[in-house]
């Protein structure tokens, strides 16, 4: 790559004895591209000169081969082109880059065509076996010592005899093909392509493979054909001379790495880059949006004690450390014509460079639903949230997570595709969340995430990943009402969704309310939370009707309450009641057809076991009237005074518990309340 390069024949030295076949005569012309390392030349000469082979520089050898059943060879030969890399025979500081075997019209042998996978592929102005920059076509040819119709050969259906089946290889000296020399400087690379897909076509026995790491690091250029993958060509480790992009497999000879010869001048970099390669200044690029910018995380890696270097493509799904460089090159003057100029090889022009340095920057993985804009961060503790307002219940979000740098310049704000985790202990632990809902009938959703890191998104070091976690916090003052409910003893009751709100939240007070049949709300107990949270309080049995008022504090001072009804237990009217008030407030939860008629079964049961029992006291009234009026008028005495007590403390205490009940919540009523007959 940037080089003068020279076409020059390499002499075969070839021990011409008696011919194993006098109609055998096979000439061509060989040409070895190379270059002298100068890499700052132009000119191009070219030489030939014809060579003769016999039968005795062929091997014999037994190939498999397919769609032969129609075709009779009779003999079948292989030759190994064997060439020396390191020098020519003009020069000791050049390097061969392939080569190309002319057999024109000059041989009495002619030249039929090639063996594909599907069949001979016979092409009248394909003359040549070259094996180079831009393709590979060696393998298994044909040689006649008449012309063959192309028909002929192109029909299945006819049989015919060919005299020689030739596979020709390559046995390079250190079983390294050099496509080009590219050079570097330092830690600035340049860009060349790695052949790929249609290096070698759909040829028999001999086959191409591209390195895995070459794959993961394509780059497709507008209008073109993916022949090549374009890509840094740069040391692996330091003083190495070869960069591999894969390898041919051949039969019975080693495989052959391809790639580029890699050479560090100051001097050439200089020239092609005009200086503009400043890696040691934190600088920062243009923003590159274009398709035809493409950028790379440069990382290294010594902890094993051998320094190897990394350039992997930045896409979508990738991470970038905040301690690591980012190559940007800049591809929009890409010369089709002058790499794909295939009867000539010329030097390939870099394209220009930008490096910038994340080494001081720090970053952050932020979980948004829309937009970055809407996260906030409190001044005080650094938490970042977004607080739900009820304009945007019900819609349905996506949440993504966004890399930011914090240096103040929000075009390094990049979307990644890594999964959003619930930060709590409950159902939605360590599952990635796809979609999120907000409403006031559902706390389950509020609450903190976080980016996780997944193995498709692989980091030289994990442990630069910093968990940030984003809060979405319901408004101030928003209240949610949940679905009715059974209670005995106020000691039964515990905080719902403590899973989920415990996260963002702090629970700092609980008030128990009786519901008179009036719709009067009197205050039966408050419980301020200060570390104890045991509550042991027994219901009176006239209360039939509980509503439980939950106030928290979230992490950014906003508040919120949670309330909710209950019917004391084993009361069958109010359980019936209960059940038309579920069934009537569209607020609550629905119940299902099956646990409703569950809970009305249970009810029947119940008044069936409640009358047997007044059956009993019936005639246990009758066999003892006197037990039972002396019963009766102890049972009324003691009832009339609990209610006398009962009621004195209720009027003290209603107008009072009701103004505080409405300034706890800034509202004119707690809604949804279950009205009493």
């Amino acid at each position: 790559m940037f080089c003068h390069i020279t076409l020059l024949i390499l002499p075969f030295i070839l021990s011409i004895g008696s011919l194993e076949d006098s109609n055998f005569n096979l000439i061509f012309n060989i040409l070895h591209y190379g270059s002298n390392f100068d890499g700052l030349g132009d000119e191009i000469k070219t030489s030939d000169r014809n060579y003769n082979l016999s039968l005795s520089e062929f091997t014999d050898i037994n190939i498999t081969t397919n769609n032969m059943d129609r075709i009779k060879v009779e003999k079948k030969k292989v030759y190994h082109i064997k060439y020396d890399k390191v020098s020519l025979p003009l020069s000791t500081n050049e390097t061969l880059y392939g080569f190309t075997m002319d057999f024109s019209n000059k041989s009495s042998l002619k030249l039929l065509g090639r063996l594909s996978n599907f069949d001979i592929k016979h092409n009248e102005s394909d003359n040549n076996i070259t094996c180079q920059w831009h393709k590979c076509n060696v393998g298994i040819y044909f040689f006649h010592h008449d012309d063959v119709d192309k028909f002929d050969i192109n029909n299945r259906s006819k049989e015919f005899n060919i005299d020689y089946l030739i596979l020709f290889v390559i046995v390079p000296n250190d079983n390294k093909l050099y496509l080009d020399t590219v050079f570097y400087y330092g830690e600035v690379f340049l860009y060349h392509g790695c052949p790929v897909y249609n290096y070698i076509e759909n040829n028999v026995n001999i086959e191409y493979f591209v390195d895995e790491e070459i794959l993961r690091n394509e780059v497709v250029l507008p209008k073109y054909n993916k022949s090549y993958i374009f890509l840094p060509i740069f040391p692996r480790r330091n003083g190495e001379t070869f960069f591999k992009c894969g390898y041919i497999k051949q039969p019975n000879v080693s495989t052959i790495d391809i790639g580029f010869y890699l050479k560090e001048s100051y001097k050439v970099v200089e020239k092609l880059t005009n200086n503009n390669f400043g890696y040691t200044v934190k600088q920062r690029c243009p923003q590159l949006k274009s398709e035809y910018f493409h950028s790379y995380e440069y990382l290294h890696n010594n902890s094993s004690g051998v320094y190897e270097r990394q350039l992997r493509r930045i896409k979508d799904n990738n991470y970038i450390s905040s301690g690591n460089r980012v190559y940007y090159f800049n591809m929009e003057n890409f010369n089709y014509s002058e790499l794909f100029e295939l009867k000539k090889f010329k030097p390939q022009k870099p394209y220009s460079v930008c490096i910038e340095d994340y080494a001081d920057i720090k970053d952050r993985f932020i979980p948004i639903l829309e937009k970055l804009n809407d996260i906030k961060e409190d001044s005080k503790t650094g938490i970042l949230y977004q607080i739900i307002k009820p304009s945007i219940f019900n819609k349905t979000f996506e949440p993504k997570c966004i890399k930011k740098f914090d240096d103040g310049n929000d075009r390094n704000i990049i979307n990644y595709r890594l999964d959003v985790i619930r930060n709590s202990n409950t159902a939605f632990d360590n599952q990635s969340i796809k979609n999120l809902i907000f409403t006031v009938n559902s706390i389950e959703t509020y609450g903190g995430y976080f980016c996780a890191l997944t193995p498709e998104y692989k980091i030289s070091n994990s442990s630069n990943f910093k968990k940030q976690i984003t809060y979405f916090i319901p408004e101030n003052g928003t209240i949610f009402t949940l679905p009715n409910s059974q209670i005995r003893n106020l000691a039964e009751f515990s905080p719902p969704f403590a899973g989920y709100l415990e996260d963002y939240t702090t629970l700092t007070k609980i008030s128990f309310f009786n519901i008179t049949k009036n719709n009067e709300k009197l205050l039966l107990y408050k419980l301020t939370i200060n570390g104890s949270k045991n509550i042991n309080e027994e219901l009176s049995p006239y209360v039939k009707n509980v509503l439980v008022l939950c106030e928290y504090i979230t992490k950014v001072g906003t508040k919120i309450s949670i309330v909710q009804h209950f019917l004391k237990h084993n009361s069958l009217k109010h359980q019936n009641e209960l059940l038309k008030s579920n069934l009537g407030t569209k607020n609550y939860t629905k119940m299902t057809n099956s646990s409703r008629n569950s809970e009305e079964n249970q009810w029947e049961n119940s008044y069936n076991w409640q009358n047997a029992i007044i059956i009993i006291v019936l005639v246990l009234i009758i066999m003892s009237i006197l037990v039972f009026f002396i019963f009766l008028a102890i049972r009324k005495a003691n009832s009339q005074h609990m209610k006398n007590t009962s009621v004195n403390r209720k009027v003290h205490n209603r107008e009072k518990t009701y103004l505080e009940l409405k300034a706890l919540l800034n509202k004119n009523d707690i809604p949804n309340f279950i009205p009493i007959q």
